[in-house]
């Protein structure tokens, strides 16, 4: 399912309903044969994995806003984030090399402080 790397985490959610609504269509409409079962597995498949990436990858997107949010502001203390979540993510910035090196600087100097308590 290397497809879905390429989609936005709304557009994952969107195919997932979709085939769930194809496979309702066809479990109301079409006769029972032994093809008809492998189309509905297969798009059973589709449905569940695709919901489940989606919402995975919106909850991390949002995580990655507040995240960034945090380091904008230079505060860490204004989102109420689990300490492990927020260790993860600023391990994950210090590696990131799309963000400034300011941004990740002052992540790494957070996750010292942070790992030193």
């Amino acid at each position: 399912m290397d497809f879905l790397n390429n989609l936005s985490p709304k557009g994952i959610i969107v195919l997932g309903l979709t085939s769930l609504l194809i496979l309702i269509g066809h479990l109301m409409f079409i006769h029972i044969d032994s093809l008809d079962w492998v189309l509905r597995f297969f798009l059973l498949v589709i449905t569940v994995l695709s919901l489940i990436r989606g919402i995975a990858m919106q909850r991390r997107a949002k995580l990655d806003h507040e995240v960034k949010t945090m380091i904008f502001y230079r505060d860490f203390k204004l989102f109420n984030l689990p300490e492990n979540q927020l260790l993860t993510r600023l391990e994950e910035i210090v590696h990131n090399n799309s963000l400034s090196d300011e941004d990740r600087s002052f992540a790494a100097d957070i996750l010292n402080e942070k790992q030193k308590n």
